[in-house]
């Protein structure tokens, strides 16, 4: 598990509650890859490789037209990775098998 990741989403999860904001997971999701992103501290999901990604990390992942996307593994069940991004309708969640 990425401590560092999950206590950096709590702190934002928090201070968006204590600013009265409206979408605390949203915004700590969107906080926290945000910081990855500028201190290139991400992993990249690649079929069959998906065994070094742990819990907590961020994730860059593709889809079919080779968009780039990026969320926050938030479960990990053996070779399945539930990412989830916040957006502006909520947090969507990604489901990768990998």
């Amino acid at each position: 598990m990425n401590t560092k990741n999950k206590d950096l989403y709590l702190k934002y999860f928090e201070q968006h509650l204590l600013d009265d904001g409206q979408m605390p997971v949203e915004a700590a999701l969107t906080n926290v890859v945000r910081d990855c992103l500028l201190n290139k501290d991400y992993k990249i999901h690649i079929k069959d490789e998906s065994h070094t990604i742990k819990e907590w990390d961020v994730v860059m992942y593709t889809n079919w037209a080779n968009d780039v996307f990026f969320g926050v593994c938030t479960e990990k069940d053996g070779n399945v990775l539930h990412v989830k991004t916040g957006t502006a309708d909520g947090v969507l969640t990604k489901i990768l098998e990998g």
